[in-house]
């Protein structure tokens, strides 16, 4: 039974990527309070358990939460991405929402966080170091933030059948092999997928992907600016969404037929270099 109970006007189930973005802009626009519910013991989410040579797939400055930028805004010297705008590796990603949550959240004192607890569809948050059991009310809502989470492969069997002769790992033992295989098949063609297929040691040893669809071909060279640093052309209410999620381009009416509403996001697009100032 709980022996406790916290009240906040949001209940956020989970800390990772979304719930941490979710929750910046709760304190930065209005003065409500937030209790924050999470499995792991820190946030970040699918990020506690990635594979250790783990990277962003996309520039430093892209991710993150909107009042902290991740990253120094520097150049990789070398590798795959040399010359093109630094990728956090999974650590960092893990210490900067470490960061967030104890030097900016947690001082406001309208955040709390339950780490190491499992939320219950009964509004109860259960402690898996204790046992204890804390009933949470939120006087406007409650945010599933784990509608989007990441699905991670160390964290479950696979959904299709593999033979007992063949060695099978999922991408967090690869570093754990003893021996070194003659090849490999990757299956899965997503982010992971394509990175490990097209590195340079599986590459060396001879390496096939096998996918269900077509695989991911955006690289970090056409996603990073390439001269400059990359700079914030908006911030704001500065595109619409239809009441469907779609986005509503200039002069077309939304298709379900109710109005559209302001959606706050933010884009970084060019490079101070070739866009002058900032918006």
């Amino acid at each position: 039974m709980p022996t406790e109970e916290l009240e906040a006007d949001y209940v956020i189930v989970g800390a990772g990527a979304s719930a941490m973005s979710f929750t910046d802009v709760i304190l930065a626009h209005s003065d409500r309070s937030v209790i924050m519910v999470d499995r792991h013991a820190q946030p970040g989410g699918h990020w506690n358990h990635a594979y250790s040579f783990v990277r962003l797939h996309q520039p430093s400055a892209f991710y993150g939460v909107d009042s902290r930028q991740l990253g120094r805004d520097v150049r990789d010297t070398d590798g795959s991405n040399a010359g093109l705008f630094e990728l956090a590796t999974g650590r960092q990603v893990l210490t900067y929402f470490d960061e967030v949550m104890r030097e900016q959240f947690l001082p406001t004192g309208r955040v709390t966080f339950l780490p190491m607890s499992e939320w219950l569809p009964d509004g109860t948050a259960v402690s898996q170091l204790t046992g204890r059991w804390t009933r949470l009310k939120a006087r406007r809502r409650v945010v599933d933030a784990r509608y989007i989470g990441s699905e991670i492969p160390s964290l479950h069997t696979p959904k299709f059948t593999v033979d007992p002769r063949v060695p099978f790992v999922p991408i967090n033992g690869l570093t754990s092999l003893s021996d070194s295989p003659s090849g490999y098949v990757v299956v899965g063609g997503g982010k992971t997928g394509s990175v490990l297929a097209t590195s340079g040691s599986s590459t060396a040893s001879g390496c096939s992907l096998t996918r269900s669809s077509s695989p991911r071909s955006l690289t970090s060279s056409r996603q990073a600016p390439r001269h400059g640093t990359p700079t914030i052309l908006s911030r704001g209410w500065s595109r619409r969404s239809c009441c469907c999620g779609r986005i509503l381009t200039a002069g077309r009416p939304c298709s379900v037929g109710r109005r559209p509403r302001q959606r706050r996001f933010r884009s970084f697009v060019g490079s101070s270099a070739s866009s002058g100032s900032a918006m």
